[in-house]
């Protein structure tokens, strides 16, 4: 009889390995159980005893350790963070970006004086040769360096914002360049000295979006009026300490990824929008015409909303990059699909509930796209087995003869 199919069935004792959740302040007191500095750390719990897993680039590292060693490690102070990720790439990209874009024409803008013998040969030149100025400059830097993803992606960001604060302070359009140099080197120490992650410096960047929102919205609800450059004075202070300080309440949070931080703006978002769109539908409807002022105050109330249910999301479970950044192409489905049902019912007076539509569809597509991809990733560890095993024998055709029980499939099963 020829056997083409075996199930082994395995009934031995399998490790039931637990993920315990640490901050990055645990981990970074883990590292002194290593001889080298890992790229990743990863605590598993069974029974009584804890592994500790090392990950390095074609290595892993196991320490197992009892509870009360694990807490006499945790409970030693740090003398000061170090960095075990390398981000030098991402650094090296976001820092070119800079200098093609904001470097290349601000520099000589600092630079030009009509009073000078400045030629604009000069200036042009200089300008094209500032990026690549610039990127060598952060290749020397860096080099021989491990790059926090905070330094990375904050660097980037301050660079960015540092653009628009300095003209706006000073009302000098020459204080770009300076102004974003400065911000975008004292990120990058920021974010090295105290091992911040992107997702600390996201939330920073969205608490730079809140403040000219919140100040801007605040005036128009009650109806003050001012010079314009005065106002953006009192929005940049507010932006830059606003950010700042969710910066710090944000560095050592264990469960905030760069996914939920993203995700926290887009509901932030949806909430200052959701209440002013049911009272242009209103409007709309009824012919009455509903003050600045109180879609302002309406929209302060459900952006306040927005930001909670935001943060309430997002500490339930973690949501990836990708999925984050899916929720921000909502809109233009939400758009594309209302506008097809008003076109399809345009007869029946359909397009006055176009807001309403537009932001229940918005809602329920987000919400859709978080369900989908917030959930908890498992991470693998080889001390996990896997629970079903499949292979195939590839020696079937030359041992069938000799060997006729050998098998052509085989399946084991773990229990």
């Amino acid at each position: 009889m020829l056997w083409l199919l075996v199930l082994q069935v395995d009934t031995g004792r399998v490790l039931h390995l637990r993920e315990v959740d640490i901050g990055r302040d645990e981990k970074q007191k883990l590292l002194r159980i290593f001889d080298r500095v890992p790229s990743r750390i990863y605590l598993f719990q069974e029974d009584s005893l804890y592994w500790v897993e090392g990950w390095y680039d074609r290595e892993k590292v196991i320490h197992i350790m009892n509870e009360k060693r694990l807490n006499e490690i945790l409970s030693m102070p740090l003398s000061r963070p170090i960095v075990m990720e390398n981000y030098r790439g991402q650094f090296l990209i976001f820092q070119t970006l800079l200098g093609l874009g904001v470097y290349s024409w601000s520099l000589p803008l600092m630079l030009y004086n009509e009073n000078t013998s400045h030629s604009a040969d000069i200036l042009t030149a200089l300008g094209l040769l500032t990026p690549a100025a610039w990127f060598g400059l952060s290749y020397a830097v860096s080099s021989g360096m491990r790059i926090s993803s905070g330094a990375a992606y904050g660097s980037f960001i301050g660079g960015l914002a540092g653009a628009f604060y300095g003209p706006i302070l000073t009302e000098e359009p020459r204080m770009v360049f300076p102004s974003s140099v400065m911000f975008n080197m004292g990120n990058f120490l920021l974010g090295q000295q105290m091992n911040l992650s992107n997702a600390a410096f996201q939330r920073h960047l969205n608490h730079i979006a809140y403040a000219y929102y919140q100040y801007f919205t605040l005036l128009k609800a009650v109806n003050y009026q001012g010079e314009l450059i005065d106002h953006l004075k009192g929005a940049t202070i507010l932006a830059i300490g606003e950010s700042y300080a969710a910066l710090m309440l944000s560095r050592n949070d264990r469960n905030l990824t760069f996914g939920d931080a993203a995700f926290e703006l887009r509901t932030s978002l949806i909430g200052a929008e959701f209440l002013p769109s049911l009272l242009l539908t209103y409007e709309n409807l009824s012919g009455n015409t509903v003050s600045e002022q109180t879609y302002a105050i309406s929209s302060l109330i459900g952006y306040a909303g927005g930001y909670y249910l935001g943060i309430y999301l997002t500490k339930k479970y973690d949501l990836s990059t990708g999925g984050a950044a899916l929720t921000y192409l909502i809109p233009s489905i939400a758009h594309t699909f209302t506008a097809g049902i008003t076109t399809l019912l345009h007869n029946s007076g359909m397009e006055k509930l176009y807001p309403a539509m537009f932001i229940t569809s918005e809602i329920g597509f987000t919400y859709l796209t978080y369900r989908t991809f917030a959930k908890k990733t498992p991470r693998f560890s080889f001390l996990s087995p896997d629970r079903i095993r499949i292979s195939i024998n590839p020696a079937y055709a030359l041992m069938k003869d000799k060997l006729p029980r050998t098998p052509v499939f085989q399946i084991s099963m773990r229990f």
